[in-house]
């Protein structure tokens, strides 16, 4: 079973840090995790507008765990 976690705000800088830290941890994309950026998007008259986000998806609950734990911060 998949568990999304999405982080609110952060840039692309910070999330590709973020995701060399599970690499770093033995985590392989495509297999324990996968993410997803969604640049903010505002226009005047839109009303399909938000903040930037990013969607970490993982394939092994232990990782998602650790993951809600760490970055329980930008989760709100």
């Amino acid at each position: 079973m998949a568990v999304e976690v999405i982080i609110k705000h952060l840039i692309p800088l910070e999330i590709m840090s973020i995701v060399n830290q599970l690499r770093n941890m033995g985590c392989e994309q495509g297999i324990d995790f996968d993410f997803a950026y969604t640049p903010e998007k505002f226009e005047t008259f839109g009303t399909d507008n938000y903040h930037r986000f990013t969607t970490f998806t993982f394939y092994n609950e232990k990782y998602a765990t650790w993951f809600n734990l760490k970055y329980s911060d930008y989760l709100k």
